[in-house]
This record gives C-alpha cells, structure tokens and sequence, in this order.
C-alpha cells in the first residue's frame, strides 16, 4: 500500500513538474515574442525615421541651399548630384523597409538577354548624330571634358534615384502579388512604367511644354526596358546603367552643343532598332515565371521590418 502511494506522489510530482517545465517555457516564449515585437517596433520607426529626415534634407538643399553657384551649368548639375544622392539614401532605406533584394548577383545568360536594352539606350538619336557629325559639342567655361564628367555623374545619380524608387520600390511592388505567370509579371510592368511615365507631367509645373508630353512618353518606354533588365540580371545597378546611359546619350548634344539629329536616316535606323528590340522584350516577358522573380524576396523577416509589421 505504501508503494503504491509512493508511486502515486512520484507520479504527480512528475506531472506538476511537467506542467511547471511548460508555463515556464510558454512564459519565456510570451517574453520573447514581446521582446522581439519591441524590437522590431523599435527598428520599423528608426527606418522611417532615418527616410523623414533624408527627405527633409533633400527638401532643406532644394529650397534654400541649391542655386547658388556663379556657373549655372556647373551650380544645376551639382544641385541635381546632391539631391538625387540624398533621394537614392531615401529610395533605398524605402526599398530594406519593404523587404526587397535589389543587388542580386548578376547571371550572365540574363546580362546577355539585357544587351539589347543596353543597345537601345546607347544609340539614341543625338548620340548617333554626333558619331556622323551631324551635330558637335561647344561649351564656353570649364574645359568640355569637365561638363561631361560632371553630366555623367549628373545621370548615374538621377537613374539610381529613379530606379531604386521605381523599379525597386513600385514595380517590386506591383509585381509581389503579380507573377503567377509571365502575363502577370507583364501587367506589372505596363502599370509601373505608366507611373513612372506620368511622374514626369510634374515637368509642366515649371512651364507648359509639347515637350512633356514625349517625355512622358519615352519615359514609359524607358521604364519597361529598365524593369526588364532588372527582370532579366536581378541587380538594379544594371537598370541604373541602362536608364544613365539613356539619359547621357539623349540629353548630352541638347546640354553642350548643337547640331540636327532628327534626320532620315539616323530616325530610320532608332525606329528600326526600337521595334526589334521591343518585340524581343515583349516576347521574354510573356515567357517569364515566378520562379524568375523569386530572387527579389528572399529577405528573411528579421531583415524586414515592413513585414515583421503585419504579423
């Protein structure tokens, strides 16, 4: 009998222990989920935070520091520089909240099917007037080589801003619950480069141009083509060089020369070039997967403060 009894008092000090063993771990767990939450509070914040006050910086420059330069080429090209630095440090602080891997390592079969978009953006109309002298470079100050250097530098930033707010942010975006298949993906360029095209009717604030309304767009265009190198080498600093390269050879003959580029001939050939390779673009697009857009959201969620947010 008092075996038995022995056996029983084991028996249920067993179970109390078994039961206090789980409080405690329930307890421990509970505490370190708040812990976490506070934490993950606590970066979210900081994120945005660090965003609110680069904007406010950039904002800060633009009103009241910018334009201020005795050369104006040299005081506009510098003003952009800054303040599409202080954008890009923004855009992709933006594009980390979001959960979004832009600096994928580059597949050379993918930096291979980008070429033609590389070729498109090289062979812009005043570029090739320039190579059949059709059009020449003449600025007066600085030595020329000095204002390219400075207007190269002036389009890098201006497309690493563009394209870490609008291809890694919008389109990535767009596109999360919008890659089942390659239509899919398709539709979400098409929305995204429309954005990214009627962005640019701002323009029309700082005066009422025809102009704008090819910039917008060729702007859509140029979007599609920079979502598709992205697509295509999983690396936005490629779309930055397609998107550079763009804006370097369409703008650098109107910036420090003069000539005519809108002839037969150079029209003919950027036409031709433009439909072939939108009709290969547009052919690779329908032919994408979900699987070929995976690699833009493997941020686990300790790294994303966005998606730690809605748990």
């Amino acid at each position: 009998m008092n075996t038995q009894n022995n056996k029983n008092d084991v028996g249920a000090q067993n179970n109390r222990n078994q039961n206090d063993n789980a409080q405690n771990e329930a307890e421990k767990s509970a505490s370190r989920k708040q812990s976490e939450s506070k934490s993950e509070n606590k970066r979210r914040t900081a994120y945005l935070c660090v965003i609110g006050a680069v904007v406010l910086m950039l904002a800060a420059y633009e009103f009241f520091i910018g334009g201020r330069g005795k050369n104006a080429v040299v005081s506009s090209g510098v003003d952009a520089i800054i303040t599409r630095i202080l954008g890009s440090v923004a855009a992709a602080l933006l594009v980390r909240y979001l959960g979004y891997r832009v600096t994928g390592k580059v597949p050379l079969r993918g930096l291979i099917t980008a070429l033609p978009c590389f070729i498109v953006a090289l062979c812009n109309p005043p570029i090739l007037s320039l190579i059949v002298k059709k059009s020449s470079l003449d600025v007066a100050g600085l030595p020329l080589a000095g204002y390219i250097i400075l207007f190269a530098a002036e389009c890098f930033f201006v497309a690493l801003f563009e394209e870490l707010l609008f291809r890694g942010a919008v389109f990535l975006t767009l596109l999360e619950n919008r890659r089942a298949n390659g239509k899919q993906i398709f539709v979400a360029v098409i929305l995204s480069s429309a954005i990214f095209g009627l962005t640019h009717l701002l323009n029309l604030f700082s005066g009422f141009s025809g102009a704008v309304f090819l910039q917008v767009g060729y702007s859509f265009l140029l979007g599609g083509i920079c979502a598709f190198t992205l697509l295509c080498t999983k690396n936005i600093f490629c779309a930055t060089a397609v998107h550079a390269v763009f804006n370097f050879c369409g703008q650098l003959v109107e910036r420090f020369g003069h000539g005519e580029w809108a002839t037969i001939g150079i029209m003919a050939f950027t036409v031709c070039l433009g439909v072939c390779t939108a009709a290969f673009v547009i052919f690779k697009f329908l032919r994408f997967s979900k699987a070929d857009t995976e690699n833009f959201y493997v941020l686990s969620a300790a790294e994303t403060p966005r998606r730690n947010a809605g748990k």
